[in-house]
């Protein structure tokens, strides 16, 4: 599975590793920095990933163990939890009975 923010772009592999790659100033490629990254890098995760959204400047994560990840741009709360996250965070318990994420900009939605 492939997606893609503005300037960042996700890979997910047959293992349900998560690949970032591309402009990464606020953090949304979730590997704990903010420099740019010209090539698919891993993500250190735990969990396997099984799918992927993008809004601008901000990336959320779904695994199949039914956690939501959040990293990147937060000035409104996109994220779903208060300030920045520059590394992948775990969305609270309640949110493991979400089985689509998805989000454009500065907004996001989840469905149960």
């Amino acid at each position: 599975s492939i997606s893609c923010g503005i300037c960042h772009s996700m890979a997910i592999d047959m293992n349900g590793g998560l690949w970032m790659f591309g402009y990464n100033a606020q953090g949304q490629l979730g590997l704990d920095t903010k420099e740019h990254v010209y090539t698919p890098t891993r993500v250190p995760l735990k969990e396997e990933v099984c799918a992927t959204s993008s809004g601008g400047h901000h990336t959320i994560v779904k695994c199949y163990n039914g956690s939501v990840l959040a990293m990147g741009y937060n000035d409104s709360g996109q994220l779903g939890f208060r300030g920045e996250a520059i590394s992948p965070q775990a969305w609270n318990e309640e949110s493991q009975d979400f089985i689509k994420v998805a989000h454009k900009s500065r907004n996001k939605s989840a469905r149960k």
